[in-house]
Parts: C-alpha cells; sequence; structure tokens
C-alpha cells in the first residue's frame, strides 16, 4: 500500500497517486490472487514509470531493477499511517555527473 509523489528539480509536484504496489515475485503473478483480490482487474504495468522513473518510483529496498518492470500497480486509496513521520535531507552532494542525496526517515 503506497503513496508517491514525484517532485521536480526546483520543489514543485509534479505527480502523485495512492494504490497496491505488487512484486510478482513468479509467473502466475498477479494472476494467481485474481479470485482473491477483484481489484486485480485495474491493474496497470509499471514497465512506463521506469522510462522515466529512479527505480520506476516505487519504494523498492533493493537495487534489483532488472525485474522491477515486472511489477504491477492497483490504484486505490491512500495508506492510512497513524504514527507521525518526518523526511529530513542530511546531505546533498552534486557533481557533473550524478547527484548523492542521504536523507533520514524518523
Amino acid at each position: 500500500h503506497t503513496q508517491r509523489q514525484f517532485y521536480n528539480a526546483n520543489g514543485t509536484l509534479r505527480h502523485s497517486g495512492t494504490g497496491y504496489w505488487i512484486v510478482d515475485l513468479d509467473m502466475n503473478s498477479p494472476h494467481s490472487v485474481e479470485a482473491l483480490v477483484p481489484e486485480i482487474g485495474a491493474v496497470v504495468p509499471t514497465a512506463k514509470d521506469c522510462e522515466n522513473e529512479l527505480f520506476c518510483g516505487l519504494p523498492y529496498l533493493m537495487p534489483v531493477t532488472t525485474f522491477l518492470w515486472k511489477t504491477s500497480w492497483i490504484p486505490g486509496p491512500p495508506p492510512i499511517i497513524n504514527i507521525p513521520t518526518k523526511l529530513e535531507l542530511v546531505s546533498k552532494i552534486v557533481s557533473d555527473d550524478f547527484a548523492t542525496f542521504t536523507f533520514n526517515v524518523t
């Protein structure tokens, strides 16, 4: 269950969306849950997001980009998080070829 927000380099929000991210771990996914999850009919492949977004714009914790395009997205309501969270930018290092960001999440 995920809320995604995409920002431009100047900090303006350019896209947001909420839904359920399904990681297809075998060749039967997501079809193996069709009888249990009727919303699976609204599934959207994430391959297009991989063309423009870092890690396909998904909260994947491991850098296994070779199979991220095989995942699916079901649009849905935003997650309800009752625990206050804070995202803090600790450092930003920019070079000619790349930028490195370090964040602290509490």
